[in-house]
């Protein structure tokens, strides 16, 4: 088990640093920690508004309850997005402290990198809640298909 724990350790050795601005070398862990941190605010962002949506949805029904009030449908979508938005974001945050404890952050413009990571959550909450429900809708008529119901649609007129 050590041994795989020291040969993960190794991969930013055998890469070795990388030309960064102006020619000046950059370690390998530094250079892939921001690439991670838009990853972890994307992965955060998508999740929400895809699974979790499909979970509530399907399962869980809440936005039935939610519909029963007097949301709309407008404003349930906006919520989700923000909420998803808040998840991405903090994900992104835990990142950045993470990469400063490890001595990953060189500059204090780093913090920059979240207002960026929110625009990244804002472009993954939005795709994800755009195929979020076409996903369910297929599925519904999947479903319904191998119940021997037929495809959804009108039936013989």
């Amino acid at each position: 088990m050590q041994r795989a724990i020291d040969e993960v350790g190794e991969v930013g050795h055998l890469v070795g640093d990388l030309p960064g601005p102006g020619g000046h070398p950059v370690p390998y862990q530094t250079f892939v920690a921001p690439g991670l941190l838009a990853a972890a605010a994307m992965n955060g962002a998508i999740f929400d508004t895809t699974f979790n949506f499909f979970v509530k949805f399907k399962y869980a029904h809440t936005y039935d309850a939610m519909l029963a009030t007097p949301l709309r449908v407008d404003e349930v979508a906006a919520g989700e997005v923000v909420w998803a938005l808040l998840r991405g974001t903090i994900y992104a945050a835990g990142f950045l402290v993470t990469m400063g404890a490890l001595g990953l952050v060189e500059s204090g413009w780093a913090v920059l990198a979240l207002p960026a990571a929110v625009l990244i959550g804002l472009g993954f909450a939005g795709a994800g809640l755009a195929a979020g429900p076409g996903a369910v809708n297929a599925g519904a008529g999947a479903s319904s298909a191998v119940a021997g119901e037929g495809p959804p649609g009108p039936g013989p007129g």
